[in-house]
């Protein structure tokens, strides 16, 4: 539980750095937006994983409902940009400047 609370905390404290950026007007906050959109989308995943964990076999009864927001959460890696595509363009932009520096010189 205490790991599923630490994900929630570092959830929100990711959303609420980018807003604040943006809200700033900073030129560029697409990396940060990638980031945050991958590790939400994988956190929610995790801790409702855990939760059926917790709950055992009642974790898939449809009475609880935790069974329909794994299904429905299974979508948020997919939908805005698949989380394989924007780990590629964080990737992508962690070595950009290695490279033009290699290419440099």
């Amino acid at each position: 539980i205490a790991r599923m609370n630490l994900l929630c905390y570092a959830n929100e404290s990711m959303a609420y750095m980018l807003c604040g950026n943006m809200d700033r007007g900073a030129p560029e906050y697409q990396l940060e937006a990638a980031i945050s959109k991958i590790f939400a989308s994988q956190a929610a995943w995790d801790v409702c994983d855990e939760t059926i964990q917790i709950l055992g076999g009642a974790g898939f009864m449809k009475d609880v409902g935790i069974e329909r927001w794994m299904r429905d959460l299974r979508i948020f890696r997919i939908f805005e940009g698949t989380n394989d595509i924007l780990k590629l363009f964080v990737a992508l932009n962690g070595v950009q400047d290695v490279g033009k520096k290699l290419k440099a010189g």
